[in-house]
């Protein structure tokens, strides 16, 4: 049971991270550059 439930986790994260690559190449980073200081705050918070 305790597989089952990191293992959810796991494939969760692994998709966020993947429809985050995904967006960042579709747009070409041009909204990158506009979010940047967002997102370099988002994960120091991480």
């Amino acid at each position: 049971m305790i597989w089952g439930i990191s293992g959810a986790l796991l494939l969760s994260f692994g998709l966020e991270c993947l429809y985050r690559l995904i967006d960042w190449v579709v747009l070409g980073g041009k909204r990158l550059r506009q979010s940047r200081p967002i997102e370099e705050r988002d994960l120091k918070g991480l």
